[in-house]
């Protein structure tokens, strides 16, 4: 089976299939540098395990000028999720600039 959880603020979409989390779509804004978009980063068949027992995932997503980590817990009536993102951004060429950011967020299934 396959869900899609989606919610606003930051927006952010996750999709689960076989109790993995196949892609993630999160927008973003860093302030200190006034940029903002919205990035997809797809984990392929194998995805992100969600643990079985409590619910909770997290992976690194490493990039340039952006990379973030995001973690969370799936409600075990598989009703919700919600958790945290942390965003770092480094732009290496003119007009340089480096700035994080951190949220959290919630999502319910469609």
């Amino acid at each position: 089976t396959s869900a899609v959880a989606a919610a606003s603020r930051p927006p952010i979409a996750i999709t689960v299939v076989n109790n993995r989390i196949t892609q993630i779509q999160i927008g973003w804004q860093i302030g200190a540098c006034g940029v903002s978009g919205t990035t997809t980063s797809g984990f392929g068949a194998g995805g992100i395990v969600i643990n079985s027992t409590t619910g909770a995932f997290s992976r690194s997503v490493p990039g340039t000028p952006l990379s973030y980590t995001i973690s969370g817990t799936f409600a075990l009536d598989e009703s919700g999720v919600s958790g945290t993102v942390n965003f770092s951004y480094s732009q290496p060429f003119p007009p340089f600039c480096s700035g994080s950011a951190s949220a959290t967020w919630s999502a319910t299934r469609p």
